[in-house]
């Protein structure tokens, strides 16, 4: 289990349908052992940069690059990189 909690901006006009989002904020995860991947500890950061496209006024599509790792909290801190896609509806 992932839970993190933190700002966001995003940027983008009101009438084109892309915009721009990045974020930072800590992370807490529930495993963090993986086979031989030993990404530290529970506490992580987690920073992204993504693209969002809104399909209808309340559907939208994006892609996120994330980057997590604990920022040297551990002794062992490989990061993990993910490529992210969402598909989200907005009431």
């Amino acid at each position: 289990m992932v839970g993190t909690l933190g700002p966001a901006l995003e940027f983008g006009q009101r009438r084109f349908p892309l915009s721009l989002e990045g974020g930072f904020s800590p992370t807490l995860i529930s495993q963090y052992q993986f086979g031989t991947v030993d990404l530290g500890g529970e506490v992580q950061f987690t920073s992204y940069l993504g693209l969002n496209l809104d399909l209808t006024r309340h559907w939208r599509a994006g892609y996120r690059f994330q980057h997590m790792s604990n920022e040297d909290l551990a002794r062992s801190n490989p990061g993990l990189n993910m490529n992210m896609f969402s598909l989200s509806y907005a009431f």
